[in-house]
């Protein structure tokens, strides 16, 4: 019960049939794969597990036929292999709830700035189904045509590495405006940038806070202005 007993001497298993070798689930898997190389003539690709120590090994093994009576099976411990396999696909799907559930609107953007990726909040804040964004060139998608030049700016920046922070208007697909706080960061790779997320945030309630406060001082400040007045022309009475 230990790896180096899979590693049998040739004496333990020349000339014995497949069946009084290996396990019996295994031995069934193998008598499968050789049965159909055999009848379809394609070569052989399949993985398998064993238990050792209570510990899982998994092996891949290739197998080719020579001639009619013989064949050649390579096998490979390829049990790292899986692992970092494993380990990549749960950091994708960690990543895709993250993405998919932001609260945020984000776009992932190919080096010609168009949009290669959206997650739910991207279109329901800019009301687009992931079919109509897909492909289009984000500036051309949000920004209005009064803010073209800075659209235009902003790509020109994150473009060459920088990360963009900014709050501004975009336009959704009825033709109404949204303010938003932007963030644009490139995506690195090997060395190299391969694409652009953008990160959109509404801001709209909280606009609306700031304009009622600037608002309110306003009138505050014309107030303390109008008393101020009153005052000068009842000293100026006395």
């Amino acid at each position: 019960s230990s790896v180096e007993e899979l590693f049998m001497p040739p004496e333990h298993f020349l000339g014995k049939h497949i069946v009084d070798v290996l396990p019996d689930s295994f031995a069934k898997l193998t008598l499968n794969h050789i049965n159909l190389l055999y009848k379809n003539g394609e070569n052989q690709f399949y993985e398998y597990q064993i238990d050792i120590d209570n510990k899982i090994y998994v092996y891949e093994s290739r197998m080719v036929k020579i001639d009619e009576q013989r064949l050649i099976t390579i096998c490979r411990d390829i049990t790292e292999r899986k692992k970092s396999e494993d380990t990549i696909e749960l950091e994708r799907a960690y990543f895709e709830h993250l993405f998919d559930s932001s609260p945020e609107g984000i776009v992932v953007l190919n080096e010609n700035d168009c949009i290669i990726r959206c997650n739910h909040e991207f279109t329901r804040m800019f009301k687009y189904s992931s079919q109509e964004v897909v492909g289009k060139k984000i500036n051309s998608l949000i920004v209005p045509n009064e803010f073209a030049d800075e659209g235009t700016e902003l790509t020109k920046k994150v473009a060459i590495g920088n990360i963009i922070m900014h709050e501004t208007k975009r336009m959704r697909k009825d033709g109404s405006l949204i303010d938003v706080s932007i963030l644009g960061k490139p995506i690195q790779f090997k060395g190299g940038q391969i694409a652009v997320y953008g990160i959109y945030r509404d801001i709209t309630d909280r606009k609306k806070v700031e304009e009622e406060l600037i608002l309110k001082n306003y009138e505050i400040e014309s107030q303390n202005e109008e008393y101020k007045l009153i005052n000068e022309e009842l000293h100026k009475a006395k």
